[in-house]
């Protein structure tokens, strides 16, 4: 990858924080981690259909609904309002308490009962996973020239790609090992650790210069 240290534009952390090459590499690796779990956390239901099924007598509509609008309606919802307040300087503790949020709906899915209780799970997951993808690209935009943005974002691409992969393998393996139950908890718990070490490690950028609300950002559409 190409030097990054040259790549930042403004002023993008606070005084105690040196902008480095090795620190932009930071940010880089970790916004790819979090995307990872996002693609696990979002595709492991999938790889365990057949279980949940199984166990609580669920026809094919009922699980298309939990695979499709249960998740991509809220997620849509979400991600506006999310990335409008995250444009607002707050994208550091958008992605990391979305983050917690969803890996905790995760894990909670282990204690599901039946469809109502995995839609409303499902449901969490979808808001939550809304605070990631938009906020993450204008967080790593502010690190680097436009320029060099392309190949900075593509950490981006790579980790929802390596989190699809990730979630399809360990969710088959963890299922067959110990149920589906397990692999919620073991795809869920890491997310919900990274958050903490997200937010205490990543450092807000100080370069947005006019901050818009929800309201202002609609009117200008």
């Amino acid at each position: 990858m190409t030097d990054l240290s040259d790549s930042v534009t403004g002023n993008p952390t606070s005084p105690d924080v040196p902008v480095t090459q090795a620190y932009i590499r930071v940010v880089l690796g970790m916004m790819m981690i979090v995307m990872i779990i996002n693609s696990v956390d979002r595709t492991i239901l999938s790889i365990l259909v057949q279980d949940i099924k199984v166990e609580f007598s669920l026809d094919d509509r009922q699980m298309g609904i939990l695979l499709g609008p249960a998740f991509t309606v809220f997620n849509v919802l979400a991600s506006f309002p999310l990335s409008a307040f995250a444009d607002r300087g707050h994208r550091r503790l958008v992605i990391s308490a979305g983050l917690f949020f969803w890996s905790l709906f995760t894990t909670l899915t282990a204690l599901a009962t039946g469809f109502w209780s995995l839609l409303l799970l499902r449901m969490g997951v979808g808001i939550g996973e809304a605070s990631s993808t938009a906020p993450g690209q204008s967080l790593i935009s502010s690190y680097v020239r436009p320029d060099q943005r392309s190949q900075s974002l593509s950490v981006i691409a790579i980790g929802a790609v390596l989190g699809l992969a990730i979630g399809m393998m360990l969710g088959g393996y963890i299922s067959e090992w110990r149920g589906w139950r397990t692999a919620f908890v073991v795809a869920g718990l890491p997310g919900i650790i990274f958050s903490v070490i997200f937010f205490r490690t990543i450092r807000e950028p100080n370069n947005i210069e006019h901050p818009v609300t929800w309201m202002e950002t609609i009117k200008e559409m």
